[in-house]
């Protein structure tokens, strides 16, 4: 009812799953099952889990390695200096990266919204860490939706293949 309501904010739908099987389902505000939609906040909780997934493994090192490190492809980014160059993985998963960013104060979907900035590029990872900095590394939490995608760059280049795939073989 709380949901239905929408005293719950902007939920499209409600998913249970019990056991391997899904046993509950209902879709609000107009979604449907046939529907695919952008998912944000939980895109994050299932990059950071693939990523301690390939820690545990041995795939991906120690949480204080700079995030740049992961990407040996891009060896010269925008916007370089000693605060880009102290982004570890653990401020990755933490969205401390300081990297400037605000999706939040900018409506999705609008030219100026970083978001929206980044799904246009035509490299994603590349747009990411070309992004100027904003604060010290580890200092303040930044809602960053392309720390996500550069999460899921790191398991790529880390476990050869990419998160999606990652997150199969590892059912």
């Amino acid at each position: 009812a709380e949901l239905r309501s929408g005293n719950l904010g902007l939920v499209s739908s409600l998913l249970i799953v019990r056991h391997g099987r899904l046993v509950y389902d209902e879709y609000f505000m107009g979604m449907s099952s046939e529907q695919l939609h952008n998912c944000y906040s939980v895109t994050k909780s299932f990059a950071s889990a693939l990523v301690g997934i390939a820690q545990a493994s041995g795939a991906i090192g120690e949480l204080d390695t700079p995030l740049l490190s992961f990407f040996p492809e891009y060896p010269v980014v925008e916007n370089d200096g000693a605060w880009k160059r102290a982004i570890t993985l653990e401020h990755a998963l933490q969205m401390r990266t300081g990297i400037e960013w605000d999706e939040w104060t900018v409506n999705y979907g609008t030219p100026d919204n970083p978001v929206t900035a980044l799904y246009q590029s035509d490299d994603w990872i590349k747009h990411m860490l070309d992004q100027p900095m904003g604060s010290e590394p580890g200092t303040d939490f930044t809602y960053n939706t392309g720390v996500t995608l550069l999460l899921s760059g790191v398991i790529q280049n880390s476990v050869g293949f990419s998160a999606e795939t990652y997150a199969y073989m590892t059912l």
